[in-house]
């Protein structure tokens, strides 16, 4: 109903909320996105004194938070009360707001 990818994700985050494995498979499904929107993050950014797998590392810090958050939407989209969108797409603001957290706290010492 919802299609494969859909509900191929929301098994992965129950499980991920169910158990370190399914938490670390998640995290190995995402890993890629997370590299990817980090890349474009600091693109044309001044960020350039920061290494990147510094601002990798500050973008899977909200992970967690992240897949909590979107099981609570998961529960709307699947009762018609919200638009049904990824995990990467959700776990975008997440990675964004880790790194601007990562960049903010060096920048402010």
């Amino acid at each position: 109903m919802y299609g494969k990818r859909f509900e191929k994700e929301l098994k992965m985050i129950e499980n991920a909320l169910k158990s370190e494995e399914g938490e670390v498979l998640l995290r190995e499904y995402c890993a890629n996105h997370v590299e990817i929107v980090v890349k474009k993050l600091a693109q044309g950014k001044k960020f350039n004194d920061i290494p990147l797998a510094d601002l990798i590392s500050a973008g899977w810090a909200y992970f967690p938070k992240a897949v909590a958050g979107y099981k609570k939407r998961a529960e709307l989209m699947l009762a018609n009360k919200q638009e049904v969108y990824y995990f990467n797409t959700y776990l975008t603001w997440y990675i964004r707001q880790g790194v601007l957290d990562h960049v903010k706290s060096i920048q402010s010492c």
